[in-house]
């Protein structure tokens, strides 16, 4: 075995301090009961894509900003002062992969 996907791959690294996912999944998971799912993609290295499946009468921005709130107590808690969020709606239509809520590219 070379590697176990989803353990240490998907460790996000901001300027060199290290959080594991989980921390990410529980603070979207506290954030809002109007979450369905998300994805979080780690696309630069300050930088945090993050996907919301919301519920259908539920407003897009206002849990986006609960989101953020959460996750900017998490970077303050660690000591990350610059980062980048992106929240976009999620579109999960490709069945034939593996469904990853917490990855880098």
């Amino acid at each position: 075995i070379d590697h176990i996907e989803g353990r240490s791959d998907d460790i996000l690294d901001f300027d060199g301090i290290k959080i594991f996912p989980d921390f990410f999944r529980y603070a979207i998971l506290l954030s809002s009961d109007d979450i369905l799912n998300f994805q979080i993609i780690q696309s630069a290295n300050n930088q945090l894509i993050i996907r919301l499946k919301i519920k259908e009468n539920s407003n897009f921005d206002f849990v986006s900003k609960t989101v953020k709130k959460q996750i900017d107590q998490l970077f303050t808690s660690r000591d990350i002062a610059h980062y980048q969020l992106i929240f976009e709606p999620l579109v999960h239509d490709d069945f034939y992969n593996k469904f990853r809520r917490v990855r880098k590219v």
